[in-house]
């Protein structure tokens, strides 16, 4: 296994975590949002019953890769902070 190269020793956890923390907020934001809007879309009125399910299952979709995305921030800051 390899050592850790000198230069990467200057910086510390806590930068690394507030980096990520701030993607982890960013993320959950965007879950969030998605998430709410998956149960708006069915009482929109004067749309398509169609265009309703393929935005649903876009909005699944993306509330699935924001909390993804979330996770993996909360992985990396707990990680760096081993």
């Amino acid at each position: 296994m390899e050592r850790e190269p000198e230069w990467t020793k200057k910086i510390s956890n806590q930068t690394v975590c507030s980096y990520y923390y701030i993607m982890f907020v960013i993320a959950a934001a965007a879950a969030s949002l998605a998430i709410v809007t998956i149960f708006i879309i069915p009482f929109l009125k004067g749309v398509p019953p169609g265009f309703k399910l393929v935005q649903i299952i876009g909005m699944v979709i993306q509330a699935a890769l924001a909390l993804l995305a979330t996770l993996a921030s909360y992985l990396v800051c707990s990680r760096s902070l081993l």
